[in-house]
């Protein structure tokens, strides 16, 4: 049996840790079913006119299609800029109340980045044999299976949660970077498996808390 090591040992009270990314050897990679790259302009994105229709969003200025495909499925693609260059592209692989639905996609993403970049990391967390997909399918059950159970006990406190586990590749690719985040939102009981695509060595895009507790919302 594999064992498990969170860093610090209580759930509640994980924190993020720096992790070192090696892209040394790896090719200028990006999903062969998304055409888009990164740093060109808004035009440059809708004139992939099979995606579309592609539509502008409000929160980030940004722009989405409900027609993008990702790992051979029917996809949510966002697409946020800097000026009008494309900045970077959010998969949206799933939304809804199926948290095996979720873990599902959540699996298929850890199989992509397993197979084309040496493995996985997961922040925070350690195994002493390393992340297949059963250590990978025990820590989704036990950060984000567990997550609607323990937002009740919140709740009667007046709180809620919202609970991220993060993956990573063990070496990215030259021309993009790969996080991988499956989620538990408290206040909408919804489940979000999302991969964010950024420029090369971005920093940042990690999550400092796995939980994170607020005032409930009503």
């Amino acid at each position: 049996m594999k064992k498990f090591k969170f860093i610090p040992l209580m759930l509640l009270l994980l924190v993020g840790c720096q992790t070192t990314r090696n892209n040394s050897g790896f090719p200028e990679i990006l999903f062969n079913e998304l055409p888009w790259q990164l740093g060109v302009s808004r035009d440059s994105v809708v004139s992939f006119s099979e995606y579309g229709p592609y539509k502008h969003v409000n929160v980030t200025g940004g722009l989405e299609t409900s027609n993008g495909k990702f790992l051979g499925e029917k996809a949510n693609i966002s697409f946020v800029f800097s000026s009008d260059n494309l900045d970077f592209i959010q998969v949206w692989a799933y939304e809804g109340e199926d948290y095996n639905a979720a873990k599902e996609r959540w699996l298929k993403i850890y199989h992509y980045f397993d197979s084309n970049f040496g493995g996985v990391e997961i922040p925070n967390v350690t195994a002493e044999e390393g992340f297949d997909e059963a250590a990978e399918a025990v820590v989704s059950d036990r950060v984000i299976g567990m997550a609607p159970e323990l937002t009740k006990k919140f709740e009667k406190d007046g709180a809620t949660g919202t609970f991220i586990l993060d993956m990573l590749p063990v070496k990215q690719p030259k021309n993009v970077t790969l996080t991988g985040k499956l989620v538990y939102s408290g206040q909408h009981d919804t489940f979000y498996t999302f991969v964010f695509i950024d420029r090369p060595n971005t920093q940042g895009r990690l999550t400092k808390n796995m939980v994170e507790i607020n005032k409930l919302r009503i």
